[in-house]
């Protein structure tokens, strides 16, 4: 619906009817769309919200590629190498 802002990692069901603002990293669905469960933990959505590597140039997603493959988890994030 207008003026719903849908937080970045944020999944949504198909055929939903999103009517209020969904979380950064929250599965949601339905009609109207209820959060269902978070992707990771508190801890790990904040660290991926503060690397925003969805604003990476291609080069640094290549150099932490094991990052995108498997479970993700905070020691994972934790080992990014960061120099552009």
């Amino acid at each position: 619906m207008s003026g719903v802002k849908i937080g970045n990692g944020a999944v949504i069901a198909a055929n939903s009817v999103v009517h209020s603002d969904v979380p950064p990293f929250a599965i949601v669905g339905g009609s109207p769309a209820k959060m269902i469960k978070y992707r990771f933990e508190p801890e790990v959505i904040a660290w991926l919200e503060n690397l925003a590597w969805w604003n990476w140039p291609i080069e640094k997603i290549r150099r932490n590629a094991a990052l995108f493959e498997g479970e993700l988890t905070l020691q994972k994030i934790k080992s990014i190498q960061i120099l552009d």
